[in-house]
């Protein structure tokens, strides 16, 4: 049996009668068991558009025989049968299903993408680390309906998935940053108070630096990763909260940092650990994930500037 992470939101309508609903529903899939549930937390809307309501997020824990593909399936089904409807990426959603974890596979299966041949591309988990306590390490749907990724994309700097989550399953492993779900959710507790931001080369770095600056007026401190690095090069001195990468490749591996993947020929990377992946042959939606994941980070700046202006 393997272990699922799955993360509730909803911010529409009924919302805590839909989520128990939702758990309800999970307990009931075949071949599976729900182990553990967490309570429901408020958190702004990030990104999409304006003017919607808060979300109530949570978290359960599953153990199950079935595949990453079958829970999907199953996921999206009960979506469906609680009310969901698939429209404007990031608007509000009368319950939101994400699988966030499944074991310590790591799956990138996206269909229709055009110049990628469809497929399962499943690496090795690096191997166990400690977490931020020295212990040893092991909800937004934004995909399209078929694609099948895990880890989920942008768990790992959400504030809104980390918190219920860790309240859950706090020892599942994030496969691809190494790191436990309790750690990556410390990190945005206790991580220096700023974002790092890397480029294909230092100088399209610093142009991304200007624009992140000019989006968020300063707050917060938004600085490149080569500078970070000079200042903070001894032992010990805290990760930033947020590193974002810039890749103009344009199938970079959002999951997040792989050791073997084509990102390494960015130099002096963290070799653990969260990192944002944004593909920036669009300028216009790069920025739009960026500053979506700077809000994710500190939830406080929904309001200041959504990505969707």
């Amino acid at each position: 049996m393997a272990h699922a992470l799955v993360a509730l939101g909803s911010n529409l309508g009924a919302r805590t009668e839909r989520l128990d609903d939702a758990l309800a529903e999970l307990a009931r899939l075949p071949n599976s068991r729900l182990i553990r549930r967490g309570g429901w937390v408020e958190t702004p809307p990030i990104g999409g558009p304006k003017g919607q309501g808060s979300f109530l997020n949570g978290a359960a824990l599953m153990s199950t025989a079935l595949t990453p593909r079958q829970m999907l399936a199953e996921l999206q089904r009960i979506e469906m049968q609680l009310g969901r409807v698939r429209g404007q990426r990031w608007a509000a959603r009368a319950l939101d299903l994400d699988l966030l974890l499944f074991d310590q596979i790591v799956i990138e299966q996206r269909h229709g993408s055009p110049g990628r041949r469809p497929g399962v591309a499943t690496h090795p988990a690096p191997p166990r680390s400690a977490s931020l306590s020295g212990e040893a390490a092991g909800c937004h749907a934004d995909d399209a309906i078929d694609d099948l990724i895990v880890p989920h994309p942008r768990m790992a700097f959400r504030r809104f998935v980390l918190e219920p989550a860790a309240a859950v399953a706090p020892w599942m492993v994030h496969p691809t940053s190494g790191w436990t779900v309790q750690a990556l959710c410390e990190q945005l507790v206790h991580g220096d108070d700023l974002v790092a931001v890397i480029g294909d080369a230092p100088e399209e770095a610093a142009v991304w630096v200007e624009r992140l600056r000019q989006r968020f007026a300063g707050d917060p401190e938004i600085v490149a990763w080569g500078d970070y690095r000079v200042k903070t090069s001894y032992p010990g001195f805290p990760r930033p909260k947020l590193i974002l990468a810039f890749s103009s490749d344009r199938w970079v591996n959002l999951t997040a940092f792989h050791a073997a993947g084509p990102s390494r020929r960015m130099p002096n990377l963290p070799t653990s650990g969260p990192i944002a992946w944004i593909p920036s042959t669009d300028a216009a939606e790069a920025m739009v994930e960026a500053a979506a994941a700077v809000q994710a980070v500190w939830p406080e700046l929904a309001s200041a500037a959504s990505p969707s202006d």
